[in-house]
């Protein structure tokens, strides 16, 4: 999962392929959670997705009118060709994911 911040995320949102962006923050519990035990063991299983994360905090995403305006970290954007097909937040169970990642991919 590649750091990007918000301007890069402009740049990257609409590509053809399914990209991920995660909005999180180092303090999150629940962002702790997925990043140790949920996505170690996703991502080796795509390894040709795009996956980004951009922190809440340092891109000021609270106060923002935003795409990527978040109220619950983490929050997963799920994009294609430039627009956003679905989105969860908090913990999102591994098996939920994937298919999540099978409907879009």
């Amino acid at each position: 999962m590649k750091n990007i911040t918000l301007k890069e995320f402009e740049e990257i949102k609409n590509s053809d392929e399914l990209i991920i962006v995660k909005v999180d923050t180092p303090w999150c519990g629940y962002c702790k959670i997925m990043k140790a035990v949920v996505e170690p063991k996703l991502w080796p299983k795509f390894p040709d997705l795009n996956t980004y994360n951009v922190n809440a905090d340092t891109e000021q995403l609270w106060d923002k009118d935003s795409e990527l305006k978040v109220q619950v970290v983490p929050t997963y954007f799920f994009y294609k060709g430039g627009k956003c097909v679905d989105q969860k937040t908090a913990f999102i169970p591994e098996t939920v994911f994937e298919a999540l990642i099978n409907q879009y991919k």
